[in-house]
């Protein structure tokens, strides 16, 4: 039976021998057929025409009639990859590796009577090229005759050469016809790790779960698939989780399970985190609680405020910024360090509430007869709408905005671009604020006035 894969011309393999029949076999002997392949996908691995690229498909060929009557496992499948590649770079020759015969590849009837199997040491031979096809009828197999083959010469000149001379040979490339059929028949090199199934993962049971919401895009509104979802997960997460499970893949939800209870609350204070470029919202998991009751409103993030000098980065403006953004963090504790990290910059912890619109700037005062403009950057926040302010779209994928060009407006974003790329940072006005003299507002101690009376005394004698 002829087929075509990948555009590439099959070779037809011939399996008759002097010891070998297809037409029967009994169920206490091996089948011949899956044999008599793999000794002439050996053969045909090892010469080829001189004239003729290396045999690629034909062995690919092959290797498909294999898998017809045998599942091939990964590790033949590797194993053959890398035996296939050097292949361009060989110069063996096979005089007469001649194209076998079309054969049935419907299974052999149990009914008829047992003949002998192929013995390891004698390998199938190859009919010619030009021999005319032969069908065996669909009522019985036949033996096909095969006309006797040239052994395969080795005229490989590496082998011939004397030990004082080194030839380089070029690094073997990929036969693009190759690629083409692996393409077409989807085949992967990369063994599944023992335990990743899909059925196992789901069934792993721990007490340490978050559900999972992917908000949805509106400039893409395809649902992420499970593979997604995973794959993202494990280049950021690592191993700290143990499985990602879906809910309702329609809807966005996944279930996250860990090991251990550590694992999980790094996770979830080192929010926010994305897949495929959309921030994921997080809860814990509590049992016999209802899904209806996952309300995913908040997400933790480290925001940016800009333009606030050191001296007014106390805790009263700090607290009230935090109120004007969302909410301080529950789950970290406002550092110091982290807030005098930058004279442009205070870094601060905020528990954002999704369901309300994002803060771009806020006027705050500093003292009871200045004002400073501070300027909102939320990091790792993937998508700010400057048009509504509200989280996980862009303001190109905004409904209000678009029904309002579509209605024939003028449009203006009154929001800051700034909110999710820090070019856009109205610099100037930053450095003016945080750059600016400003008088003290607290006295010195009197320690350190007196200590300066005597100096500027001690300086004025001398």
């Amino acid at each position: 039976m002829g087929r075509n894969l990948a555009g590439s011309q099959i070779w037809n393999l011939n399996l008759a021998a002097p010891s070998c029949s297809i037409d029967t076999y009994s169920s206490g002997n091996p089948d011949p057929l899956p044999h008599a392949v793999d000794t002439w996908i050996s053969t045909a691995l090892h010469c080829h025409a001189p004239s003729a690229p290396p045999p690629t498909t034909s062995v690919l060929s092959a290797v498909m009639l294999r898998s017809t009557y045998t599942p091939l496992s990964s590790s033949f499948l590797l194993s053959f990859l890398r035996t296939l590649l050097p292949l361009s770079s060989k110069a063996t020759h096979c005089e007469s590796l001649s194209v076998p015969s079309p054969m049935d590849l419907d299974p052999p009837d149990p009914t008829h009577a047992a003949t002998p199997t192929i013995p390891p040491s004698a390998p199938p031979t190859l009919s010619t090229m030009t021999q005319p096809a032969h069908v065996p009828s669909s009522s019985s197999h036949q033996i096909i005759p095969t006309t006797s083959a040239t052994p395969c010469r080795n005229l490989n000149p590496q082998n011939n050469a004397p030990a004082s001379q080194a030839i380089i040979t070029p690094p073997p490339q990929m036969d693009p016809s190759l690629m083409q059929a692996l393409e077409a028949l989807q085949v992967s090199t990369r063994d599944t790790p023992a335990g990743t199934s899909r059925e196992q993962e789901e069934a792993l049971e721990t007490d340490f779960n978050l559900p999972i919401k992917i908000p949805e895009n509106q400039g893409s509104p395809r649902p992420l698939t499970i593979h997604q979802v995973s794959r993202d997960l494990r280049q950021t997460w690592g191993e700290r989780y143990a499985a990602i499970s879906a809910i309702a893949a329609n809807s966005g939800l996944f279930l996250a399970t860990f090991h251990n209870g550590p694992d999980m609350m790094h996770i979830v204070r080192r929010q926010p985190w994305t897949v495929q470029r959309q921030n994921i919202l997080l809860e814990l998991h509590t049992p016999n609680r209802d899904l209806n009751s996952y309300t995913f409103q908040y997400l933790y993030a480290n925001v940016r405020v800009y333009g606030l000098a050191f001296e007014f980065r106390t805790p009263q403006i700090i607290n009230a910024i935090l109120h004007r953004i969302g909410l301080p963090s529950d789950l970290d504790e406002q550092l110091e360090l982290h807030i005098q990290r930058d004279e442009c910059y205070a870094q601060v912890r905020a528990k954002l509430r999704v369901h309300l619109p994002a803060v771009d700037r806020m006027t705050v005062q500093v003292t009871p007869t200045m004002e400073h403009t501070v300027y909102f950057h939320y990091e790792r926040i993937s998508r700010i709408c400057t048009f509504c302010g509200y989280y996980f779209h862009n303001n190109t994928d905004c409904p209000p905005r678009i029904a309002r060009i579509m209605n024939g407006e003028n449009v203006v974003d009154p929001l800051g671009r700034w909110m999710t790329r820090l070019s856009y940072m109205p610099w100037n006005d930053i450095y003016r604020q945080v750059r600016v003299i400003i008088p003290r507002l607290i006295q010195p101690s009197s320690v350190l006035s007196n200590l300066r009376a005597q100096h500027a005394a001690i300086a004025g004698h001398t």
